[in-house]
């Protein structure tokens, strides 16, 4: 959304137009590279301006509001206009790809932490994956651990065995909501005896704490730790590692980790952002009769739906055990460029999420982070490469 369009200029001079991106908290200024002339018969008014710059249709912006300070009554050409406009809007995006840079305010004392940095230990690189044929693939690459996270909890056992048979260790995740009767699922989850649980919710926590398992618990983001404080009270509770909040950016990331036991934190440096979860179901909405899962015909297990935005986006839609449905972004996006920001501050665990990719992208990108892992490849390489949109959260 451009909240605010500002144009100042008089005859004899260029125009300046100062565009504001409010969702995204930035600015950019465009002159005209020609001067504004006296009008002889229709001087540019603030609607005329609001209707050529406001032609945004096929960008992501739409323009809100238009401040307008000209002196006299000016005029300059409108495809000069246009010139700026696009300008404006090429420019604005540009800026929302670059990386945000965190502001260090003060040396980190190692020694405050609870933890201690992992010294000539080599990063753990971790792979979620969301179908057997991703686990498998993972499990031919060099990563040191796989996480499942599938729709239908009856394929987890194919893919313990799957991972058992390559001796790499797996991890099991539970739905992202836990309601009230679905104690199963959880135990569902124990029978096919993973070497740890990704957990997702409060209600997962406690059923697991309470049965006294000796496999580990990982948390996931869905827990929403934000600040050192929380990540401290779940590792008490007896968690193995915490995933902090996907609402962190890069510079409030830094400052969790300044406080935080680094070495039970753990990184999602490239995903498909889950953007909402509801228990509103799509597949049984628009491809069955039905009304719930028990008349629906499951069609969520022969078809893939995606929501398209009004720019042609193709956002995936996931169902989970409980028919609840997961809206992913359609753009991949990376850490990748803040994996040395967190290497030196001693965070070993890095997680890289797969959706739709094949066997073959997995083990490339898997590929691609174990070289940044290493100090072999730029982060800045990778999320070019992957076209991805260069984001942390």
């Amino acid at each position: 959304m451009l909240e605010r369009l500002l144009e100042i200029g008089k005859a004899g001079q260029p125009l300046i137009t100062q565009w504001l991106d409010k969702e995204a908290n930035l600015s950019v200024t465009i002159q005209s590279s020609v001067n504004l002339e006296v009008a002889q018969k229709r001087p540019i008014t603030e609607d005329f301006l609001s209707e050529q710059f406001g032609r945004l249709g096929g960008t992501i912006f739409e323009l809100a509001e238009i401040q307008f300070q000209l002196s006299g009554g000016v005029i300059v050409p409108v495809k000069e206009l246009n010139k700026i406009r696009r300008e404006a809007v090429e420019l604005l995006i540009s800026k929302r790809q670059e990386p945000y840079k965190y502001q260090k305010n003060e040396e980190i004392d190692h020694t405050s932490r609870n933890s201690v940095l992992q010294t000539g230990s080599s990063p753990k690189l971790i792979s979620l994956c969301r179908s057997l044929e991703q686990v498998e693939a993972s499990c031919k690459t060099d990563v040191d651990y796989i996480y499942a996270d599938f729709e239908f909890t009856t394929d987890y056992q194919q893919a313990v065995e799957i991972a058992n048979s390559f001796d790499k260790p797996i991890a099991l995740a539970t739905p992202r909501i836990h309601m009230p009767g679905e104690q199963g699922v959880l135990q569902q989850i124990l029978k096919a005896k993973p070497n740890a649980i990704l957990v997702r919710n409060l209600g997962s926590v406690q059923y697991y704490l309470e049965q006294k398992i000796n496999i580990p618990l990982i948390g996931d983001y869905s827990l929403n730790v934000a600040n050192h404080k929380a990540a401290e009270l779940f590792i008490k509770r007896g968690l193995a590692r915490i995933t902090p909040s996907y609402d962190l950016n890069i510079q409030q990331m830094m400052d969790l980790l300044k406080a935080a036991p680094t070495s039970e934190i753990e990184m999602v440096i490239h995903q498909h952002l889950p953007m909402y979860h509801t228990e509103h179901c799509v597949y049984c909405t628009f491809l069955s009769e039905g009304t719930d899962y028990t008349n629906c015909g499951r069609p969520c297990e022969a078809h893939r739906i995606s929501l398209e935005d009004r720019v042609g986006f193709a956002h995936p839609v996931r169902v989970d055990v409980g028919c609840r449905n997961t809206v992913f972004n359609a753009i991949e996006q990376s850490g990748a460029e803040y994996i040395s920001h967190f290497l030196n501050v001693g965070v070993n665990h890095y997680r890289v999420e797969f959706l739709e990719k094949n066997a073959k992208k997995v083990k490339e990108v898997l590929a691609l982070y174990r070289e940044a892992l290493h100090g072999k490849r730029s982060g800045t390489s990778i999320w070019k490469t992957l076209k991805a949109t260069n984001q942390l959260g």
